[in-house]
């Protein structure tokens, strides 16, 4: 298959994209690499990871190109569904007041959504800044240690991360947070990913401190009195 025939089997959505990147290529030399939809030979399509290298002659000109195209189906289907799955994630969380991160450990960038002006107070571009170097600026100074080496640990060896702890929002309140992530780990076993949700969870733990102190209480004045106090949880 010639040039002619190679371009005419892409997708035309495809086409114009991938030739203009070949062009360039020829043009400049260097690597090919580009995702498209290829017409089998019963007119359905397979998407296609093509790279190739425009090796130059003894005068310069582009003389050879070197490539293999793979069959990268599955792996752009499974993207998709994913894409799709993690749109409604989010417009769930807006509606139910979380936050949905997403941190990309390779480039040290993360990705908001969700309730971000209700729960934090800063805006949907500022809260785009919170990296987890910004993230730990913002935990209450008795919380910091423990959550961020929760985070390191999980970056090193890979695990699901579970912790409560209280964030700092742009006013200078603190709301108490549940965040629950997953590191994700690449072929080679390093973390290269990290989704999760946090959670405002003050009223339940305000709740749970005020039944606390109110049990302290019931017991101190139950010991003075000499009475029993007894806790019996039905559903165990």
């Amino acid at each position: 298959m010639d040039l002619e025939g190679w371009i005419d089997h892409i997708h035309p959505e495809d086409r114009e994209r991938a030739w203009k990147a070949h062009e360039e290529c020829m043009s400049m030399g260097g690597k090919y690499l580009e995702e498209y939809r290829f017409r089998r030979k019963d007119g359905s399509y397979f998407h296609a990871e093509d790279s190739g290298v425009y090796l130059r002659d003894g005068s310069g000109r582009i003389s050879r190109i070197l490539g293999v195209i793979k069959d990268i189906s599955e792996r752009k289907i499974a993207r998709e569904i994913l894409e799709k799955s993690e749109e409604r994630f989010r417009a769930v969380a807006e509606r139910t007041g979380q936050l949905v991160y997403d941190y990309d450990v390779r480039t040290n960038q993360s990705s908001w959504e969700g309730a971000i002006e209700e729960l934090t107070g800063y805006s949907y571009e500022e809260f785009q800044k919170f990296i987890p170097e910004v993230w730990a600026e913002h935990l209450h100074p008795e919380d910091r240690q423990r959550a961020v080496e929760a985070h390191k640990k999980c970056l090193e060896i890979g695990e699901e991360f579970h912790e409560e702890y209280r964030l700092r929002r742009e006013d200078g309140s603190y709301f108490y947070a549940e965040d629950n992530g997953f590191y994700l780990k690449d072929e080679n076993g390093k973390v290269y990913r990290a989704p999760g949700v946090i959670k405002d969870v003050t009223e339940r733990k305000t709740a749970r401190e005020i039944l606390e102190k109110s049990e302290e209480r019931f017991r101190a004045v139950a010991e003075r009195t000499g009475q029993l106090v007894y806790d019996y949880d039905l559903r165990t």
